[in-house]
């Protein structure tokens, strides 16, 4: 992995760092050339670290109506050139098609004049890649409106650092206290181990690399390296002799296979997932060995440990460890790392919690949930959000949208320190206000190595690449203010939205009820929709039995049925983990209606004063980690 700059297309299984273009131009993802997008690490900071002048931001877009796809889009002249000017600048639209679709085609036209969307087809296309990568919509649009959140944003950009500003990025970066434990490519010659030529150069090397890896004991190492083996053996190997014999590497070979079936590097896992973005299933490998261009070798190869010291809250020195290749159930890119962090959120108190607008009950169960999901400098880069960060793990764009909410909380409430935590490294945040509140927050990074800006899922990307950029986010989280964004954020993402979360259509079933010998028989689900329609059930009197009917408490609220701490607690974890708008209310719904038919139980009163523990019982199964479920219910120091 690269300190300054994010991995792009590798060969021969090496990763390469994208070259610097003399003229400053870049390729969008699209392929288009551009210039580099602005950026700026002194916009609303009262106390800039770096007094470097800066390239001017270019004038705001008003816009008098809509620019880009659709019939109806007006495409006034005067707009249209304000938006292409603006995507240019951006790098979002190239310099040859502003020309086709700018320069050329409004030549001569009045500013009134309206311009066909079927002929700017690639305006319209740098503004959908604008959607997605900025604004992280995965379903663009294609057009930007006179007041929409596209137009807004792209007001909210920020100036682009001179060459003095892009050096005094590069200077902040290198001055963190980040060092290398393993780091660097095998670049192999021959294979090693079973059935390998096991030249001296290549065996030194692996054998080098598993002892710093806890594969190959130091001592067996040492027998077993070419120069002890060449004094032990001396007619066997004369002189001159490169190549060992596979009968004398035991220890090395049996560390290569438990390298490759190890918890962590299981090759079978990795061959079915990636690495800064490129698929490893292509890549094979052979047990026991490890040969250039294998998945072992790559692995190897690319397998990264650091440690970071810094200065905690108290002005103690702390060190954290940090690697790639984590493997979870979640993971998504071995290049990302991951640290649980060591600021606990336990520093907070309830009546801390409190006054960010929550009640008793609420404060108690973020406290709780919290305690599951990190500490303060928690990180974590190898999930499909590329970066979370934070007590409730705020997910970059890709992966719900809240990490740049709250980094925008951060600069928005203590803009001296977002600064000083992120600013003077190249991390940035850009965003709009609407009545106070943030909106349209997208994470902005500066590769210096390039002078390129990136925004949005790309800038993301680059983040998770940079071990350097990832330590930021360890030292940060130590910061109260810091801390005070993520439990500000985390209220008005989660807890209070989760108040007035409603059950969704999956809480409904149909249920049939009617008498045989004298007992009363309830029907429920499938079962009852099938009975209802047999000559069984239509010749029953009239007296005996009860229509077809449906239960359902979609659009009800979810905390007049579920009110305890315990079910707090669910609920906030689940709308934490997976959504509050759609995976947290559904897992809630599916528990409480499996509930109902469990218990056919149809009466909402009585749901109402019905064991919330056994409602939550059945929430578990559905839930995102089933055992943290179980651990709120086994909670004694919880009511439920």
């Amino acid at each position: 992995m690269s300190d300054t700059a994010a991995p792009v297309a590798k060969t021969d299984g090496k990763l390469n760092t994208p070259s610097v273009e003399s003229a400053g131009a870049q390729q969008s993802s699209a392929g288009a050339s551009f210039a580099p997008p602005a950026f700026s690490l002194q916009a609303n900071n009262p106390v800039a670290q770096h007094k470097a002048v800066v390239q001017k931001k270019d004038p705001d877009v008003v816009l008098s109506g809509s620019v880009g796809a659709g019939s109806k889009t007006p495409n006034k002249v005067k707009d249209l050139k304000a938006v292409q000017g603006k995507l240019l600048s951006m790098g979002f639209l190239s310099a040859a098609d502003n020309e086709v679709e700018g320069v050329t085609l409004l030549a001569g036209k009045g500013e009134e004049e309206k311009i066909p969307a079927a002929s700017i087809p690639k305006t319209i296309e740098a503004i959908k890649q604008y959607e997605r990568v900025v604004q992280y919509n995965t379903k663009p649009t294609g057009v930007m409106s006179a007041n929409g959140g596209s137009v807004g944003l792209m007001n909210a950009q920020i100036d682009t650092p001179d060459a003095a500003g892009m050096t005094a990025v590069s200077t902040e970066r290198a001055a963190l206290n980040v060092t290398a434990v393993i780091r660097g490519d095998l670049a192999l010659t021959t294979a090693v181990g079973a059935g390998g030529t096991n030249k001296d150069t290549d065996l030194t090397q692996v054998q080098g690399r598993l002892s710093a890896m806890g594969f190959l004991k130091a001592a067996d190492a040492t027998k077993e390296s070419p120069a002890t083996l060449k004094t032990t053996y001396v007619d066997r190997y004369k002189a001159g002799t490169a190549t060992i014999d596979e009968a004398h590497i035991p220890k090395t070979i049996a560390a290569i296979k438990a390298f490759q079936t190890s918890k962590k590097f299981n090759h079978d896992f990795w061959k079915t997932n990636k690495f800064a973005g490129e698929s490893l299933e292509g890549k094979t490998w052979v047990a026991g060995q490890i040969s250039e261009g294998s998945l072992s070798e790559y692995i190897l190869s690319h397998y990264e440990k650091i440690t970071y010291g810094f200065k905690d809250a108290a002005g103690k020195d702390q060190s954290l460890t940090l690697d790639n290749f984590t493997k979870t159930a979640y993971t998504r890119d071995g290049a990302g790392l991951g640290a649980v962090g060591t600021a606990d959120p336990s520093s907070f108190t309830v009546d801390e919690f409190k006054a960010f607008g929550i009640n008793d009950t609420e404060a108690k169960a973020l406290l709780w949930v919290s305690k599951n999901e990190g500490k303060f400098n928690a990180l974590n880069t190898y999930d499909r959000a590329a970066v979370s960060f934070g007590f409730v793990q705020f997910a970059g764009g890709s992966g719900g949208g809240s990490f740049p909410k709250m980094m925008a909380t951060l600069k928005k409430d203590s803009p001296a320190v977002f600064q000083e935590k992120f600013g003077k490294y190249g991390i940035n945040v850009e965003y709009t206000l609407k009545d106070d509140a943030i909106n349209n927050a997208t994470i902005v990074a500066i590769d210096p190595a390039t002078k390129k800006v990136l925004r949005g899922t790309e800038a993301e990307q680059y983040i998770r690449s940079s071990t350097q950029l990832a330590a930021t986010f360890l030292s940060a989280g130590n910061d109260k203010e810091v801390q005070k964004a993520q439990v500000k954020t985390a209220v008005s993402e989660y807890v209070i939205p989760s108040r007035n979360a409603k059950f969704k259509k999956v809480a409904k079933v149909s249920y049939l009820k009617y008498t045989k010998d004298k007992k009363q028989v309830v029907l429920v689900g499938k079962e009852a929709v099938d009975f209802s329609k047999t000559k069984a059930y239509t010749d029953l009197p009239a007296t005996d039995k009860e229509p077809l009917t449906e239960f359902s408490l979609e659009g009800e609220r979810i905390s007049d049925y579920l009110d305890s701490e315990k079910a707090r607690v669910v609920i906030i974890d689940q709308c934490i983990n997976m959504g509050v708008d759609g995976g947290g209310p559904t897992t809630m719904s599916k528990g409480m209606i499996a509930y109902v038919i469990a218990n056919k139980q149809f009466d909402k009163a009585t749901l109402k004063t019905a064991s919330e523990t056994d409602i939550l019982a059945q929430v578990k199964p559905h839930a995102f980690v089933p055992a943290r479920v179980q651990k709120a219910i086994d909670d004694s120091a919880l009511s439920g």
